[in-house]
C-alpha cells in the first residue's frame, strides 16, 4: 500500500496547527531520513489536493484507515484532540493501521466485556484477520483502546488485560517503539534495531565495522516468553564516540521492554565491552549517534538462558 505525500488543508488555530506538524515530525523521524521516500506526511505542490489529508475540526477524533484515492479527511477536535497521542493515532489510521485491540490473537492477550460497551459501538472491538507483521501484542501501543473506551456508564471496564488485569492500556502520549518498528516493517523501510525472541543472534549498530551514520536512532527489543529464562548481552566490539557523561553518541540498556524500564547499563561510550544481563524477560537496547560525530560502533551477541538456582 502506497501512501503519497501528503497536504495538510487546515483549519486550526495557530498553536494547534504547530502541535500537529510536530506530532507528524515525529512520525517523520520514526521513519528515518532514507525512507521518507516510501512515506512521508508533508507539503505537497500547492494548489494541488489530489492525494491530500484534510485535517478539519469535527465532533470527534477520527480518521480513514488506509489509502483513499480521493481527499482522506481527519477529524481533529479542538476541544479534546490536540493531544501528540491522538493525533499519531489518526495519522497512523490514515496509513492502514487498526485498533491493537482488534488483532487476530488479541482474545489471547485482552478480554472484552461487551454487556459494558455503549449500545451501538460494539463494532470497535471485532476481532480481525489482521496482519500482525511479526509483532508481539502491545499494551503500550497509542493504537490500544483504554479500560474504559465506550463504556455504557463511564465506569464499567470494557477491555481487560490478561494475565495482568493491572497493566495500563490506552496510553495517548505518542507512538510506542513497536508501533514505529510496525510502520516501518509494512512499508520495507531500512528499520535500525528489531524484535528479537528465543533465538541467540548478533546485532549491530548501523554500517558496522564501517563508521555509523550521523543522526541514528535505533532501539532492539529481546524478549522470551519463558518466566525462568533471562536475556544476555555481550558486547564484543565497542567504539562508540566518547564525550563528557555520554550526551553525545551514546548506548541505553533498560531491564525491561521499553524505555520506560529501569536503566540497566548506560548511558555508555568510549571503548570498553558492556555485558548484562536482564532480571526480568526482556531488554531494551537504545543507540543514539549526535550530528556531527562518529565511530566505528559495536557488535554484540544475545542468548536466551535458564534462570539457575542454587540450593
Amino acid at each position: 500500500m502506497y501512501v503519497p505525500h501528503a497536504r495538510l488543508i487546515t483549519r486550526f488555530r495557530e498553536n494547534s496547527e504547530v502541535d500537529i506538524f510536530s506530532r507528524i515530525t515525529e512520525i517523520n523521524h520514526w521513519i528515518g531520513e532514507e525512507n521518507k521516500k516510501d512515506i512521508i506526511f508533508g507539503d505537497i505542490a500547492a494548489g494541488s489536493s489530489k492525494n491530500a489529508k484534510k485535517c478539519l475540526f469535527g465532533p470527534s477524533c477520527w480518521a480513514n484507515v488506509g489509502y483513499n484515492k480521493r481527499i482522506q479527511f481527519v477529524s481533529l477536535d479542538k476541544n479534546g484532540c490536540i493531544r501528540p497521542g491522538i493525533i499519531q493515532h489518526e495519522l497512523l489510521h490514515t496509513i492502514g493501521f487498526n485498533h491493537e485491540q482488534n488483532r487476530s490473537d488479541r482474545d489471547d492477550y485482552v478480554t472484552i466485556i461487551y454487556k459494558n460497551i455503549v449500545k451501538g459501538a460494539e463494532y470497535n472491538f471485532v476481532k480481525m484477520d489482521t496482519n500482525n507483521l511479526g509483532t508481539m501484542y502491545d499494551y503500550s501501543s497509542v493504537m490500544h483502546y483504554g479500560r474504559y473506551a465506550f463504556s455504557k456508564d463511564r465506569r464499567s471496564v470494557t477491555i481487560i488485560p490478561k494475565p495482568n488485569s493491572r497493566i495500563y492500556i490506552g496510553q495517548r502520549y505518542g507512538m510506542s517503539h513497536l508501533d514505529a518498528l510496525k510502520v516501518n516493517k509494512l512499508y520495507n523501510c531500512k528499520i535500525c534495531g528489531g524484535l528479537y525472541r528465543h533465538e541467540a543472534g548478533k546485532f549491530t549498530s548501523p554500517n558496522f565495522p564501517n563508521l555509523y551514520p550521523n543522526n541514528a536512532r535505533c532501539t532492539w527489543i529481546f524478549k522470551t516468553s519463558h518466566d525462568r529464562k533471562r536475556v544476555f548481552i555481550q558486547f564484543t566490539k565497542f567504539q562508540v564516540e566518547e564525550f563528557i557523561n555520554c550526551y553525545s553518541d551514546r548506548v541505553i540498556i533498560h531491564d525491561g521492554d521499553d524505555a520506560l524500564a529501569p536503566v540497566l547499563e548506560g548511558p555508555t561510550c568510549g571503548g570498553e565491552n558492556p555485558a548484562v544481563i536482564s532480571t526480568r524477560k526482556s531488554l531494551f537496547v537504545q543507540f543514539y549517534s549526535a550530528q556531527s560525530w562518529q565511530a566505528y560502533g559495536f557488535s554484540a551477541k544475545y542468548e536466551f538462558g535458564n534462570i539457575v538456582f542454587k540450593l
